[in-house]
């Protein structure tokens, strides 16, 4: 298995139309916009799962879907997922509802990983702000008839995510159990008298995975180490009986959330990759013993903070034909999920 960088417009997959679903990372910085995309029927199918401003105070979510509305690609957008209540994972989210409602581009329907009247109830007060704002836009977007499911859905351990009936893509993450430690936790704290603190919200943590036949990929957002330990024990899941073809580190490769019996038990391809979706930060990730045990097991290990200089990256910039930034890719990275296998 190997991890490929480039755009779109390059892409192998117009070979095979149906044969594979991509997982593009596209490169905000800290933090993570990941697009699930697959053409079927002479369409292309997109699952968006988070949405992050990156380190150059520009919307990637946005700036792909037009370049996909540049070069006249049909897509479809069956689901928005805000995999936790991170502003690293969620600060674009507004923009992006704002962006699909003015480009009337309609989508199946949105998920929170935890939701309560769609608020995240037990949260510090900046994350209760920006989330009220997020709900707004969702709702003005509803409004607007473009949303197929407006109620949403509260995804959670096993849920299944649309894409199109050739691959299946699952929830494993969070379960009824992280859901219930997370209010313990944050309501201990409020009963005295502190703030919630915010790396409890990494239980609300997806973990996805994009199957194909005996094969599949993982999606991890900030999943803690107790949510591995779960997955291990769970007999539905067993994803130990298929073959590994890549992973996002959790947490950006913070030692924290790093289970190292859970990715030594799982059967890996050859060169199974490992994405760790990194940029400038203050917490030292990824951390350097996490990315030596990968590398011990075998996996090829790769950042996506690879940004060229800011004046290459300023050279190279397209735009379409009213002057708005327009981004094909070049610097996301891909792993492939094959169907036939």
């Amino acid at each position: 298995m190997k991890i490929k960088s480039g755009s779109l417009e390059n892409d192998t997959i117009h070979s095979s139309p149906e044969a594979t679903v991509k997982i593009r990372f596209r490169n905000v910085g800290q933090g993570d916009t990941i697009f699930l995309e697959s053409f079927h029927d002479g369409v292309l199918y997109l699952a968006i799962i988070d949405c992050k401003i990156d380190e150059y105070a520009e919307n990637a979510a946005i700036t792909y879907l037009r370049y996909l509305e540049y070069k006249k690609i049909k897509f479809k957008i069956t689901i928005v997922v805000l995999s936790h209540p991170h502003r690293d994972h969620y600060d674009g989210a507004i923009q992006l509802f704002q962006f699909l409602k003015d480009h009337e581009i309609h989508i199946g329907t949105y998920a929170h990983t935890y939701t309560c009247d769609y608020r995240f109830p037990l949260l510090p007060a900046y994350s209760k702000t920006t989330i009220a704002r997020i709900n707004m836009a969702i709702d003005e977007y509803c409004k607007a008839g473009l949303c197929d499911d407006p109620d949403g859905v509260d995804i959670g351990n096993g849920y299944p995510l649309p894409l199109h009936s050739q691959f299946e893509i699952r929830c494993y993450s969070p379960s009824l159990h992280e859901k219930k430690l997370y209010r313990t936790n944050t309501q201990a704290r409020l009963d005295q008298d502190n703030e919630p603190y915010s790396a409890d919200a990494n239980l609300l943590s997806t973990i996805i995975a994009i199957k194909s036949k005996n094969r599949y990929s993982l999606l991890t957002s900030d999943a803690t180490m107790d949510t591995f330990n779960r997955l291990m024990q769970n007999p539905v899941v067993n994803l130990q009986s298929s073959e590994l073809l890549g992973i996002q580190v959790p947490h950006h490769g913070s030692r924290n959330n790093f289970n190292l019996e859970f990715w030594k038990a799982l059967k890996k391809c050859g060169n199974c990759v490992a994405v760790i979706s990194v940029g400038k930060n203050k917490y030292g990730h990824p951390s350097p013993c996490v990315t030596k045990q990968l590398q011990d097991l075998d996996f090829k290990v790769c950042e996506t903070n690879n940004y060229p200089s800011e004046e290459v990256r300023r050279a190279n910039l397209k735009y379409d034909e009213n002057s708005d930034l327009i981004d094909a890719g070049e610097n996301d990275l891909i792993i492939e999920v094959p169907l036939v296998v």
